[in-house]
C-alpha cells in the first residue's frame, strides 16, 4: 500500500516491516536526524519510509547493531578489569525484551545518561558539556561512528601495539642490567646456579636442591637388587634404596633411602634418587638432600647382590636348594668375609624354598582369576 509521504522526506513512501532488530536503530535514527518517532500500540515503532530512507534505515540498522555489540563487549572487559583490581561491579539495568540488545552506554542520548550512587562526577566535565547544543552531540555520535568503523577496516593485527604487563614490569626490573633474559640464550647458562641463590625458605630451613652429575662428571653406576620380600631395590654409591614410584609420562623412577623409616637412626633420612625408568639397566638422573648416616659396608651389598642371583635361579630353574647354594658357594664365601659375618646355609635354603612356593600361591590365584 502506497502511503501519502515519508516521515524523512516529501517523497511517497511504502509500507515497512519492523523487526525487533530496526524497532531498537528506529528511535536512534530519528533522535538524529530531529524526528519524534511515531508510536504503535504504545511502543516505539517505524513508520512508512520511501525506498531511498528505508535503504537508508536498514545500513543504519546494521551499524547500530554491530556497534552495540562492541559496546557490550567493551562494557563486559571493562567490568572484567574492575574485578581485578578490586573495584565493586556496577550495576547494570537489561532491557525487559529478551532479543533486546543489553543496555550498556546510552551512547545516542548522553544527557540522559543515568548516575549510579557510587559513580563520582566531575563538575568541569558536565559544564563543558552542558554548553554544546543537543544538535552538536548528535552529529559527533555519527561521525565517532563512521570514525570507528572506517578505523576496524583499516586496522591490520601489525598495527596493534602489545603492551607489557604492569605487575610484571617489577619483577624484570629487580635484577641487574647485566644478565636478564640473555641468560637464557647463553649456552652457558647453567639454572642450578639460580635456585641455589634461592634455596633456603623463609624460616631460614635450606630447600632439597637436586644434586644432578655435571657434563664432564661421570654417573654413578646404579646396581639393581632385590629386598627380601622381593621388592626392587637399587644400590648408588654403596648406599641401598627402595622403590617409590615410577611416572611413564617423564620416564622416571622415584627411590627413597632404605633408612627413611628410621631403622638404624633415630632421623629419618630424606634422600631421594631419581633414575630411568628402565627396570633392568636404571641409569642414575639425580640425588636430593643429603644422608644423615654412613654408607652400608662393601659386604651388606655383596650379600644383597649374591642374594638376587639365588633368588633368580630359585624362580628360574628347577634345581634343589643345595645344588643352588653349591653353585654360589664361592661368591657366598667371599662375600661372607666382607661382611664380617655368616649367614647360615640352611636360611638360604629355606629362603629358596619360601621363595618357590610363595611364586606358586601367586601363578595359582593368578590362574583362578583367569578362568573366573
Amino acid at each position: 500500500k502506497t502511503m501519502s509521504a515519508c516521515v524523512f522526506c516529501t517523497e511517497a513512501s511504502v509500507a515497512t516491516t519492523a523487526t525487533s532488530t530496526t524497532m531498537e536503530a528506529f528511535p536512534f535514527l530519528c533522535a538524529q536526524v530531529g524526528v519524534p518517532p511515531t508510536a504503535t500500540t504504545g511502543r516505539q515503532a517505524p513508520a512508512a519510509l520511501c525506498s531511498t530512507c528505508h535503504n537508508l534505515w536498514e545500513e543504519a540498522t546494521l551499524l547500530y547493531s554491530n556497534m552495540q555489540g562492541l559496546l557490550n563487549l567493551m562494557g563486559r572487559r571493562v567490568t572484567s578489569i574492575k574485578q581485578r583490581i578490586g573495584v565493586r561491579k556496577q550495576d547494570r539495568t537489561r532491557a525487559a525484551s529478551p532479543s533486546r540488545p543489553e543496555a550498556m552506554m546510552n551512547w545516542w542520548y548522553p544527557q540522559q545518561l543515568p548516575v549510579t550512587n557510587n559513580t563520582q562526577i566531575d563538575n568541569s566535565t558536565i559544564a563543558n558539556t552542558n554548553v554544546e547544543s543537543n544538535t552538536d552531540i548528535k552529529v559527533e555520535s555519527i561521525d565517532d561512528i563512521e570514525d570507528c568503523l572506517d578505523l576496524g577496516e583499516d586496522m591490520d593485527l601489525e598495527d596493534v601495539e602489545i603492551m607489557p604487563d604492569p605487575g610484571h614490569e617489577n619483577e624484570d626490573n629487580d635484577g641487574d642490567d647485566d644478565g636478564g633474559d640473555d641468560d637464557l640464550n647463553d649456552p652457558n647458562y647453567d639454572p642450578n646456579e639460580d635456585e641455589a641463590t634461592t634455596s633456603k625458605s623463609d624460616g631460614g630451613k635450606p630447600k632439597p636442591t637436586p644434586r644432578q652429575a655435571q657434563p664432564g662428571q661421570d654417573y654413578p653406576p646404579v646396581g639393581t637388587l632385590v629386598s627380601a620380600r622381593g621388592r626392587p631395590m637399587i644400590s648408588v654409591n654403596n648406599f641401598l634404596y627402595n622403590f617409590r614410584s615410577t611416572s611413564t609420562t617423564l620416564g622416571k623412577s622415584l627411590w627413597t633411602c632404605d633408612q627413611a623409616h628410621g631403622k638404624t637412626n633415630r632421623a629419618r633420612c630424606m634422600v631421594r634418587v631419581h633414575t630411568t625408568d628402565d627396570p633392568i639397566n636404571p641409569k642414575y638422573i639425580t640425588e636430593m638432600n643429603t644422608h644423615n648416616h654412613p654408607p652400608c659396608a662393601e659386604g651388606v651389598i655383596l650379600i644383597k647382590k649374591v642374594m638376587n642371583k639365588i633368588r633368580t635361579a630359585a624362580l628360574t630353574t628347577t634345581d634343589t636348594p643345595p645344588q643352588i647354594t653349591k653353585m654360589f658357594k664361592q661368591e657366598l664365601e667371599f662375600a661372607h668375609r666382607k661382611n664380617g659375618r655368616k649367614v647360615s646355609l640352611e636360611n638360604i635354603k629355606r629362603s629358596i624354598r619360601g621363595m618357590r612356593s610363595d611364586a606358586a600361591a601367586e601363578a595359582t590365584m593368578s590362574s583362578e582369576e583367569v578362568y573366573i
